[in-house]
């Protein structure tokens, strides 16, 4: 997760501007909305590490309420140039990986 917004009507204005600045790649801006507040929903993007090592963007929905799970909304595949620039605004220590066993093995 790279950024994080509440999700709310009362939040309206600040939410837009957060997909707006994550739309434009405002990478530098973007990276200043650390807002979570567990009682609403919140509003995440997240990057998502190809193979090839370029990113794709993904708005991921984080619903409070304990029954729903967190659900990608939307996301963008970013070429090379801009998989550069936003991967130097991710710290190396908050990525996951996904790799299978089996492949790491193999």
């Amino acid at each position: 997760m790279f950024a994080v917004t509440p999700a709310s009507v009362e939040k309206n204005e600040a939410m837009s501007d957060f997909i707006r600045k994550a739309k434009n790649h405002d990478w530098e801006s973007l990276s200043r909305f650390q807002s979570f507040d567990p009682s609403r929903n919140a509003l995440e993007v997240c990057a998502l590490r190809c193979e090839n090592d370029h990113l794709n963007l993904l708005f991921v929905r984080n619903p409070f309420e304990l029954l729903d799970g967190p659900s990608i909304e939307d996301w963008e595949p970013l070429d090379e140039n801009e998989s550069s620039k936003w991967s130097g605004y991710l710290p190396n220590e908050k990525w996951t990986s996904f790799a299978s066993s089996a492949k790491e093995t193999a």
